[in-house]
């Protein structure tokens, strides 16, 4: 229930990279494991022709059923694969890239006089950016290489109208 091709990002705070040679960033990933993680999208208003929304609710159902409750593991008490998803800046799957989306936002505010920038998506089809400062999106950028209709249909789909959405979500809880 994965993507065809690990979607790729980049977290960088006021431009050093984040990952787990960053200072405090075990401290960070615990201090995130113990915050309240959103695992599903339900309240978000993303809209419904959303291809984010379509794929998280194409794997929701399995794991809602337990059929594939595996794909869902929580960050508390797997820290060690979500230092390595970190690490890596590989996503999977749908619920690794709504738990990253979460992640980034926490950064940006536990670092509020920072720049936080997150880059998401595939190198040779698109990018979505985000520069966000104590949880607010200060600017966007979306660069699409080809046509979304001629991109293989099993790779992430997210627009940066969604990632909007998500993070001001956040923002308002």
């Amino acid at each position: 229930m994965g993507f065809s091709r690990d979607a790729n990002f980049i977290i960088t705070v006021d431009q050093t990279p984040f990952n787990s040679q960053f200072d405090e960033f075990n401290q960070i990933l615990k201090d995130f494991s113990n915050s309240a993680i959103l695992e599903d999208i339900l309240d978000i208003p993303l809209p419904d022709d959303s291809g984010f929304r379509k794929q998280f609710e194409l794997v929701a159902k399995l794991i809602r059923s337990n059929q594939f409750a595996h794909l869902l593991f929580p960050v508390k008490d797997n820290l060690i694969d979500w230092t390595e998803i970190v690490d890596t800046r590989e996503l999977y799957n749908p619920y690794q890239t709504f738990i990253i989306i979460q992640f980034v936002y926490f950064i940006s505010r536990k670092f509020p006089s920072k720049e936080v920038d997150f880059v998401i998506g595939y190198k040779e089809e698109y990018t979505r950016f985000i520069k966000l400062m104590d949880g607010k999106i200060i600017s966007k950028q979306e660069e699409q290489l080809i046509e979304p209709s001629e991109m293989d249909a099993n790779l992430l789909e997210i627009s940066l109208k969604d990632l909007v959405i998500m993070l001001k979500y956040f923002n308002s809880l």
